[in-house]
């Protein structure tokens, strides 16, 4: 069996000492730097593209999991959880007065 690479370890081997930290535990700094070089040369509205992509796979997502977690519930109730998950009660509280929720 291998031994996963520490990625502490690979940070203070980095030029710099390891002072620069990446965005998540799980990229090294030459590939978040690759990947921070294709967006800033992106074009705009390939950014917005693959924003407004990402929005609608993560409620997606999201409507499945309240599917999963209740799945006799009918589409409005589904809806609100997605609502409320997104948004928080108080939003579901007032622009959604008498939904059902899913919750206790």
């Amino acid at each position: 069996m291998s031994a996963q690479p520490d990625p502490a370890a690979a940070r203070a081997a980095e030029p710099g000492g390891g002072r620069y930290r990446t965005q998540s535990l799980d990229v090294d700094a030459a590939t978040e730097r690759a990947w921070f070089q294709k967006w800033r040369d992106m074009d705009p509205v390939d950014k917005l593209d693959l924003a407004v992509r990402n929005s609608i796979a993560a409620r997606e997502l999201c409507e499945e999991g309240v599917r999963a977690q209740w799945p006799e519930a009918g589409e409005e109730e589904i809806r609100t959880e997605v609502l409320r998950r997104c948004y928080g009660d108080e939003y579901v509280r007032r622009m959604h007065p008498g939904a059902r929720w899913l919750r206790p």
